[in-house]
């Protein structure tokens, strides 16, 4: 189990390379809520959303999967979620921590 999880969401329009592992945030335990205001079934997830929320194992393809959802509104936003006490926990410091190192 990874330590950190690097959350994207936004609209990809051009898909990356294969990855050897899930960018399906279920697959990783974190609820749906942690996206979502309101509710959302799995069954919508699948439908609706499951292209615009992907989740990475290290920040490097959450960066390049940025940038492929574009800079210009709709843009992306990134999450970082790290493991603590048995649970993901939203991660703000982190998520600032990538973006500032990144070379924009």
């Amino acid at each position: 189990m990874p330590r950190h999880l690097y959350a994207v969401i936004g609209i990809t329009r051009k898909v990356g390379p294969p990855l050897p592992y899930s960018t399906d945030p279920r697959a990783y335990g974190l609820p749906l809520s942690a996206f979502f205001k309101s509710p959302v079934s799995d069954d919508e997830f699948e439908r609706e959303y499951l292209q615009r929320v992907r989740v990475y194992q290290s920040s490097a393809p959450a960066v390049d999967d940025m940038y492929r959802c574009g800079l210009e509104p709709p843009g992306s936003w990134l999450c970082v979620f790290t493991w603590t006490d048995g649970e993901w926990v939203e991660d703000p410091a982190e998520a600032k921590k990538v973006i500032e190192d990144t070379a924009w």
